[in-house]
């Protein structure tokens, strides 16, 4: 889980609509979005709890549903796809733009770039559906 991805969960959960949720998440507790070096490392080390990461993927999740309330999704394996993507290329893309960014392979498993790319979204729905 990268920093910047946990900033923008922390920045937007503020104005997330799900209010018992909010309520109930250790994340809402955090005021203090200042950039500064403490902030950062305070990031840092929530980042690297397991438990933290699960709020802050619940929040992404919460947030995701009612940013893209509107859209429809053929089943579980679409939605999977879909929110792969928002994870992987930022949820603060358009709908359009995510669509687009579902096709691309950009991930890679080697230590440099010039090894073979995957798709983000097919790696996430493989695991969805076989594990």
């Amino acid at each position: 889980m990268k920093p910047s991805f946990a900033e923008m969960v922390e920045r937007d959960l503020k104005e997330l609509k799900d209010t018992s949720f909010k309520s109930q998440s250790k994340i809402n507790e955090l005021y203090n979005l200042a950039d500064n070096e403490d902030n950062r490392k305070a990031r840092i080390a929530r980042i690297t709890s397991v438990e933290m990461q699960l709020e802050y993927l619940c929040a992404f999740y919460k947030i995701c549903e009612q940013k893209f309330a509107d859209k429809k999704f053929s089943g579980e394996a679409e939605k999977v796809r879909f929110l792969s993507t928002c994870y992987n290329a930022g949820y603060q893309r358009t709908y359009e733009s995510l669509q687009i960014f579902q096709e691309k392979k950009f991930y890679h498993t080697g230590k440099f770039f010039n090894t073979q790319r995957y798709n983000y979204a097919d790696i996430c729905c493989y695991y969805f559906i076989n594990e």
